[in-house]
């Protein structure tokens, strides 16, 4: 019995990966069920074993993707406030979103458009962001320092969706030559939002 739920969790793992990789590098409408299945060495019918069609499996991405995300949150939040440098650490979270939203390439280009027909994928976004959101406004209570310009949920609101939005848009730029200078600015624009300066 175990070495068949061995199997299972390892065959299953093998599809999340491979559906990973494909949707990362071509986009989920450039992705079917088929390659996705011959990719990771798995017959498609085994695959239907584990996922209705490829939107259930790109949801299972979505919603690993923002657990990931708020866990990383978690994780720097510790270490913040352990180290008593709030700008530093925050600056380190903020660059290692915009290092995530690299990693995944193509993979959530079309979350917009397909969660005008995936009620599921509408479901985990808003309850994923509304995770790392509370994540985020903990954090902004918690540290010093912090400059309000509105209530905690609204500040916490209005840097997550500044990361999530901008960033796709810092990362078109890529391989251009204001790309490393986009990025700074953005991420010391947060910064000064969140802590004040002279300058903002």
């Amino acid at each position: 019995m175990k070495k068949v739920q061995s199997r299972t969790i390892e065959s299953r793992e093998k599809l999340l990966a491979s559906a990973l990789q494909l949707f990362s590098a071509k986009g989920f409408y450039n992705t079917n069920s088929k390659e996705i299945a011959r990719n990771a060495g798995i017959s498609i019918g085994n695959f239907y074993n584990y996922f209705k069609d490829k939107e259930e499996i790109y949801c299972e991405l979505a919603r690993i993707d923002l657990e990931k995300s708020n866990e990383e949150l978690k994780k720097l939040a510790d270490q913040l406030f352990a180290s008593g440098q709030h700008k530093n650490y925050f600056r380190k979270y903020l660059l290692s979103q915009f290092k995530r939203i690299d990693e995944v390439n193509k993979l959530f280009e079309d979350n917009i458009i397909i969660m005008k027909t995936s009620e599921k994928l509408r479901e985990i976004t808003t309850a994923g962001n509304n995770k790392v959101m509370q994540t985020l406004e903990e954090m902004l209570r918690k540290m010093d320092g912090v400059k309000m310009h509105a209530s905690y949920p609204v500040m916490a609101r209005f840097i997550y969706m500044m990361v999530e939005k901008i960033g796709l848009d810092i990362k078109t730029m890529r391989g251009t030559e204001i790309y490393g200078e986009y990025l700074n600015e953005f991420v010391e624009t947060i910064i000064n939002y969140i802590f004040g300066a002279d300058t903002f």
